[in-house]
């Protein structure tokens, strides 16, 4: 009993020794480090290797005095073979061919089971009620053509983390977010508020735990509630992470499921912008022999311009717009097809009580209902003034409100012009609750009053196309363009409306009347492509795809302790600063900046190419799954936690 107890204790002991040794990781930690590819080692028995990876480790069994096993027959390499790159065994009498099954579809089939396996995919929601997803498996398939396609890895990854944000109207770049959302889900929703916030924070630990796990080897996640007990891995950067992820929700996404609609999106931008113009310069030269006196500028300077002359910038404040589903500026003008496309901006700075919201606007069709031009909404969406049209009364212009707590009719006319030419709309709304619409610089029918609406700092935004929500929806979006958008935080008089108004414009038939007979000819060809574009566009089909359903740009504090009701500082999104790179931790991006920005910087900094854990992670897994056990025995985990790596030199000889 004596001997026994002394050797427990030595065993004990033997394994006490190292954690006593060392007891967390720092940045000086094994796998934080540059990878330095270095020199294939010498080893004494020469002719047993037969390439480089082979000398790795013979080197490593001469090191320990050990012989390498004996060489497995022909038929059980074969075998190995086969199941190895394609999970089938081979027919009868069959020689094994590397590049052949490399080739063959059932690779993909066979790897991406590993990839869905890393990214916890599910067809279910899992939980209590186990909720069917029955469109997860346009991703499962992307997984699949990956492998078969040979997609570079850095693409790969950065697909997944913000496909949708990078190439918004690639439908393969949007399914490929399915990555962040593909996981078990618990889809009951708590009447409490108390719980519903506890289940976010749950959800966004999972969230953040998969992310860094999967392409880092990290386990980030355990700094939800303190720094990191193993790594050098601070609450705070678990949290610069979570505000990564804050905006990323689930649900279904309509892509179109087949022609390629990105080239003909392309085709008709191309088109139209040449339509664009030429318009614009034959405008200018009848402008600029017209005979009446210009106004001067408006000295009435708004707090926020949108000009769309190349981008969705805020020329004056921090506002700046973010496109979602199609929207883009072609010509100087933001494009909008009434159906997926609008922009949101970042959240404004001041408070807003009296206001002017001003924009020219053009229709696609004036039998449209309920689309706006320009929204200032809070930003759960819950209260919005806006200039709408169509939704109460058809053809005509009115201020859109939540519950239209702040909409009656003008009494203006009806809308004649805007499909042939751009007008100019403003709506002021005073401290009174006094309502005033403008059309081209005059009265809009008449001065009404309701309640007054205000808006606190940094807790509201505007939008264009969309009257107001964080997603796309039927009956809220308008079809046609914007010339251009102001927001003022006073209410303006009639006569600083009609100054910036400036109303001249040129008419359909005085353009036409310009043009000399090629011109026309051109034109007429032109206005021909970009309809049957439109309609080609219009007729390919779509299908739903379960991935990342962006929801506004929430702003992520530090909970102390983890606990959501304990709120401290506000987090910008950020990466982990013992992860080094060409590319800072330090995104660069205020709390409340765009959730695409934030994603968009995730995934970079993730996927720069020397960042020393990205290429690691990926190389013991790729062993892992040839030889049943990683370099790095647990793939997950390359902190602290998971040890060293049996062949260090060997992992990082492997990346190209």
């Amino acid at each position: 009993m004596r001997r026994f107890s002394i050797t427990t204790l030595l065993i004990f002991v033997s394994y006490l020794l190292p954690i006593l040794s060392a007891e967390r990781g720092d940045e000086s930690w094994w796998s934080l480090q540059p990878v330095d590819r270095p020199d294939v080692p010498e080893v004494s028995d020469t002719s047993w290797a037969r390439n480089p990876i082979d000398e790795f480790v013979l080197a490593k069994l001469e090191i320990k005095g050990l012989k390498p096993s004996p060489e497995a027959d022909t038929q059980t390499l074969n075998r190995r073979l086969y199941f190895d790159l394609i999970g089938l065994p081979p027919d009868l009498g069959v020689e094994g061919d590397v590049d052949a099954l490399l080739a063959s579809p059932r690779y993909g089939e066979r790897w991406a089971r590993h990839w869905l396996d890393v990214a916890r995919f599910g067809e279910s929601q899992g939980f209590e009620y186990d909720q069917l997803r029955e469109n997860a498996w346009p991703y499962r398939d992307w997984v699949i053509n990956a492998f078969n396609d040979d997609m570079p890895y850095d693409r790969f990854v950065r697909l997944q983390i913000a496909g949708d944000v990078l190439e918004p109207n690639n439908p393969d770049a949007i399914t490929a977010t399915g990555f962040l959302v593909c996981g078990a889900f618990d889809g009951l929703k708590p009447n409490g508020d108390k719980q519903r916030k506890i289940m976010r924070q749950d959800e966004m630990e999972d969230l953040v735990g998969t992310v860094a796990q999967s392409f880092l080897g990290l386990t980030v996640h355990c700094a939800r509630c303190h720094d990191h007990k193993f790594d050098a891995i601070t609450q705070k950067e678990y949290y610069q992470m979570a505000s990564a992820l804050a905006g990323v929700t689930r649900g279904d996404r309509e892509v179109p499921a087949g022609g390629d609609p990105e080239a003909l999106q392309n085709l008709l931008d191309a088109v139209t912008a040449e339509l664009t113009e030429s318009e614009q310069r034959i405008t200018q030269k009848i402008l600029a022999s017209d005979k009446r006196v210009v106004s001067a500028d408006n000295p009435v300077r708004p707090i926020s311009r949108w000009t769309f002359d190349t981008d969705l910038r805020d020329e004056i404040g921090s506002a700046h717009g973010e496109a979602k589903g199609g929207a883009r500026v072609i010509g100087g003008v933001l494009h909008l097809d009434g159906k997926d496309d609008y922009v949101i901006t970042a959240r404004m700075p001041q408070e807003l009580g009296a206001k002017t919201l001003e924009a020219w606007v053009k229709l696609d069709n004036l039998d449209q209902r309920g689309g706006s031009a320009i929204s200032v909404q809070n930003v759960d969406g819950g209260q919005f003034d806006a200039i709408v049209f169509g939704e109460r009364e058809p053809r005509r212009w009115m201020s859109g409100s939540n519950s239209y707590a702040r909409s009656k009719s003008f009494g203006g006319s009806e809308e004649i012009d805007a499909k042939n030419r751009f007008v100019h709309l403003a709506i002021t709304y005073a401290e009174d609750g006094a309502i005033t619409a403008y059309r081209n610089g005059k009265l809009y029918g008449k001065t009404y009053r309701t309640g007054r609406s205000k808006y606190l700092a940094k807790n509201h935004q505007v939008l264009f196309g969309l009257r107001h929500g964080n997603s796309a929806g039927a009956g809220r979006m308008l079809a046609g363009q914007v010339d251009r958008a102001q927001l003022y935080d006073r209410v303006l008089s009639a006569e600083e409306i009609a100054i910036s108004a400036d109303v001249r414009y040129v008419t359909e038939a005085e353009l036409v009347a310009a043009l000399n007979p090629e011109q026309r000819k051109i034109r007429g060809e032109q206005k021909a492509e970009i309809s049957r574009l439109k309609s080609a566009l219009s007729k390919i089909q779509k299908k739903k795809v379960y991935a990342v359903r962006p929801s506004g740009s929430p702003v992520t504090k530090l909970l102390e302790r983890g606990n959501p009701f304990d709120p401290r500082e506000e987090v910008s999104a950020g990466g982990i600063a013992a992860v080094k790179s060409t590319l800072s931790a330090d995104f660069g991006l205020a709390p409340n900046a765009s959730e695409g920005e934030r994603r968009k910087k995730l995934a970079a900094w993730i996927s720069q190419p020397d960042n020393p854990v990205f290429a690691r992670v990926m190389m013991n897994r790729l062993w892992h799954y040839h030889f049943g056990q990683g370099l790095v025995k647990t793939p997950n985990d390359l902190g602290f936690s998971g040890g060293e790596a049996s062949h260090p030199e060997l992992l990082d000889w492997l990346p190209p």
